[in-house]
């Protein structure tokens, strides 16, 4: 279970990192154990928190992208990456997870 701690909402990133942070506890746990509401509800943390992103961080948005990919929610990892390249066209991190967002919508 997620312990309790403090989310500032100012924090970039806050709620996209706390979308993977409870996918990641529901998948731990046993198939009759697990809320059906949690990927609605990462989904939903994973859009507000990209709307809250400054629009000129490019390491942000980078970051923002892997964990979207992490997450499996590869058209936002693939806006995210684009959002990243189109403010720092040479960033390795937002390349590999446009990649990786590619990849898995491929697969899909």
């Amino acid at each position: 279970m997620l312990q309790p701690f403090y989310v500032d909402p100012t924090v970039p990133l806050a709620h996209v990192l706390l979308a993977e942070a409870l996918l990641r506890e529901e998948a731990e746990k046993k198939p009759e154990e697990r809320d059906a509401s949690v990927p609605q509800r990462a989904a939903f943390l994973r859009k507000y928190g990209l709307k809250l992103l400054p629009p000129d961080d490019a390491t942000l948005w980078s970051r923002a992208a892997t964990s979207l990919a992490a997450q499996q929610d590869f058209p936002l990892a693939l806006q995210a990456a684009d959002t990243a390249l189109k403010l720092d066209p040479n960033s390795a991190e937002a390349k590999k997870a446009r990649d990786a967002a590619m990849e898995g919508m491929k697969a899909q």
